[in-house]
């Protein structure tokens, strides 16, 4: 990811450059894991077993979106009320598309 990237997505309307490179830390770190995890779950195409990889694949997915949305500045942002989305949940699953608030509804 560039460097230089804005988030105008965020209450200060942007974030530090510090807080970039701890997001972006954490969700490639979060992605490496996935990845890991897909490639040692069972090959055998037990409903379990294909829920399981299902599940995985999905958090994988939201995990690649959400570093799109980190390089295109608009990490951050609600995808139901568009409001921003606080930074504990952020922490916690930095690939969350949806705040408290919506979550609540």
């Amino acid at each position: 990811m560039r460097a230089s990237t804005r988030l105008a997505a965020h209450p200060n309307d942007q974030l530090s450059q510090q807080s970039i490179e701890h997001l972006t830390a954490l969700l490639t770190e979060a992605a490496r894991a996935r990845r890991a995890q897909l490639k040692d779950l069972p090959q055998d195409s037990s409903p379990v077993a294909t829920m399981h990889r299902t599940s995985v694949t999905r958090i994988l997915d939201s995990i690649i979106a959400a570093q799109e949305r980190l390089e295109a500045g608009t990490y951050g942002l609600c995808s139901r009320c568009e409001q921003y989305i606080d930074d504990r949940s952020l922490e916690l699953r930095p690939w969350t598309t949806i705040c408290d608030r919506c979550i609540r509804r």
